[in-house]
């Protein structure tokens, strides 16, 4: 998006921007990277199997996770390593 950095691109554990924007709580940029992205990029998953959905759940962010939900090319239903979707690692966070 700025300076020819491409949102397919992956961090050495597999984080996508969309993922960075998650973890450090960057609810502005996490919303102008996901009208940005295709499919595949808003369900990429990470070396330990999350997506943007799960990282935002393990940042605290409620109101971030809430609107991932709502985003209709979100898939809420794939599973991390350990096999838990998006909505059973809340109940696990809390």
């Amino acid at each position: 998006l700025i300076d020819g950095v491409s949102i397919h691109e992956k961090t050495k554990d597999g984080e996508t921007a969309l993922h960075l924007a998650a973890r450090k709580g960057h609810f502005r940029v996490l919303k102008l990277l996901a009208s940005q992205s295709p499919v595949h990029v808003l369900n990429a998953k990470d070396k330990n199997g999350w997506t943007v959905a799960h990282r935002a759940i393990s940042s605290g962010n409620d109101e971030m996770f809430l609107w991932l939900t709502k985003h209709p090319l979100i898939d809420l239903g794939l599973r991390d390593k350990h096999g838990r979707r998006p909505v059973a690692f809340a109940a696990a966070y809390g």
